[in-house]
């Protein structure tokens, strides 16, 4: 009656697929607001702050990551629901199927390096390298690859949708 269960379970799939280091989903209580919308009368939670996430560290990271630690109640109480559970698990496949995955990613990572390649490489204060950033381009291409391989090959992932033949 007060959580929006269904935005809920899209955050929540969305930060462990894009494995959000800084996050609900891994430290608890960081980088994430919860509201109240007016217009729903539900508590909503929104991310604020994306910047730690993708990082070949966080390759381990499960559909269900820290599903069964109490100190992360929205994981370990709705995904402990069945009904809950198979809404996520659609959430995640359609994530999935329409954003995390090589054709679409790729596409986007190739957009943003060339709006903004020439700027990085001219920027006389960068903290990094050129070469460290191309590196980097690549090495986000090769994460979405082998992280959507490992989601998608999850055994309650990797089902077939219902066939819906009357409504």
């Amino acid at each position: 009656n007060v959580l929006d269960l269904d935005r809920t379970l899209w955050f929540l799939a969305l930060e462990i697929i894009f494995s959000d280091d800084d996050s609900y989903v891994n430290k608890g209580g960081m980088d994430y607001y919860v509201y109240w919308e007016k217009e729903t009368d539900r508590i909503v939670p929104m991310e604020y702050d994306g910047n730690s996430c993708m990082d070949p560290m966080h390759l381990s990271w499960t559909p269900f990551y820290h599903e069964t630690d109490a100190d992360y109640a929205l994981l370990n109480v709705l995904l402990g629901n069945d009904n809950i559970r198979q809404r996520y698990l659609a959430h995640m496949r359609t994530i999935l199927d329409e954003l995390f995955n090589s054709d679409y990613m790729d596409a986007y990572i190739d957009a943003m390096d060339t709006r903004i390649d020439a700027l990085v490489n001219a920027d006389p204060k960068k903290i990094y390298t050129y070469a460290q950033y191309n590196a980097d381009v690549t090495e986000l291409k090769t994460f979405v690859e082998e992280h959507y391989n490992d989601f998608i090959n999850n055994t309650e992932i990797d089902r077939l949708d219902p066939e819906i033949s009357e409504t």
